[in-house]
């Protein structure tokens, strides 16, 4: 499953954070999750996953 379209996405990139990274969240605008048993596989911009995986049923998150 792709959902895309997402006018934000939040990610927790770079791991665990502590101190003054706190707060320091990955914003991806137009972002998109495929998903597959269960598990997030890939997160990225929509464009980019929509040609990574176009056989993937897919959903607007709109």
């Amino acid at each position: 499953m792709l959902i895309h379209s997402s006018s934000q996405l939040l990610t927790l990139a770079g791991g665990p954070q502590r101190g003054r990274a706190l707060g320091a969240l990955g914003i991806l605008e137009n972002g998109a999750v495929v998903i597959r048993d269960e598990k997030i596989v890939a997160v990225g911009a929509t464009d980019e996953l929509r040609a990574a995986y176009p056989s993937v049923l897919s959903m607007d998150a709109l």
